[in-house]
This record gives C-alpha cells, sequence and structure tokens, in this order.
C-alpha cells in the first residue's frame, strides 16, 4: 500500500531568533523551536512536502525542508497547516495577513498564555506541548 503524501505548512513570526536546522545543532535554543524544526524535518524524511515559514536566515531547502522567511508569505495553499510561537512576543498578528488555504489547521502551543493577534476559532485544533500549558489554555 501507498502512503499517501500531504503537504505541511509550519508558520511561526517569531523576530527574536533567526534558524534553521542547523541552528539547532549549533546554538542552545528553546523547545518550540526545536520541536517545530524536527517535526518538520521528521514529515520530510517520510516523504511529506514541507515548508517553514519563519525568521530563517536565507530561503533555502535543507534536507527536503524549504525554508521561507515569514514576512514573504502572502498566500499558502497546504493540506496541514500550523501556526506556532514560542517567543518573543508571542504574537501571530501576522498570520492574520496570509490568505490560507488548508483542508486542516493547528495551532501548537508553548506558553501558558494562547498567543496575541489571532482568534483561537479560526483553528481545528489546539495542541499544547505539555499538560500544564493544554490546562491553562
Amino acid at each position: 500500500m501507498r502512503a499517501m503524501r500531504y503537504r505541511f505548512a509550519i508558520y511561526c513570526p517569531d523576530q527574536h531568533l533567526r534558524y534553521n536546522i542547523h541552528t539547532l545543532d549549533d546554538h542552545g535554543v528553546g523547545g518550540g523551536v526545536t520541536a517545530r524544526i524536527r517535526v518538520a524535518h521528521a514529515l520530510a524524511a517520510q516523504g511529506h512536502d514541507v515548508t517553514v515559514f519563519n525568521n530563517c536566515p536565507s530561503n533555502q531547502t535543507i534536507e527536503g525542508v524549504r525554508y521561507v522567511h515569514y514576512e514573504q508569505t502572502g498566500r499558502i495553499e497546504t493540506d496541514i497547516f500550523i501556526a506556532s510561537t514560542s517567543g518573543d512576543a508571542l504574537d501571530l498578528s501576522e498570520c492574520c495577513e496570509i490568505e490560507i488555504h488548508a483542508r486542516l489547521q493547528i495551532l501548537m502551543v508553548h506558553g501558558v498564555d494562547p498567543p496575541n493577534g489571532i482568534d483561537l476559532e479560526i483553528f481545528d485544533y489546539i495542541y499544547a506541548l505539555s499538560n500544564f500549558v493544554r490546562d491553562r489554555i
């Protein structure tokens, strides 16, 4: 049986850190960055089409994951859209400026308060990375 191939878009407008997969290996970063990037690369390794829209050092493809600077995002067409913020101002208002077409929209939360600047109702699911965060959100 042939596995389905999905298109994933992982979006994070955090400005406090420029990163890609190499940053994780070279510098200490937080759990939110680590979770986003490790998930992206694991999905790409399984044959999925993965784009990370973040504060990357440059637009490039690394190990099958396309990195695109979040400010260059005007429209996203994907199967699964994951929005996340784990630092800086914990603000996703930039996301409201993007035309998003996705079959499934997920918000991945890392902090004890919901992200600023976005209506939580637009998401199909909210994923919390810990039980403590889940209970607060």
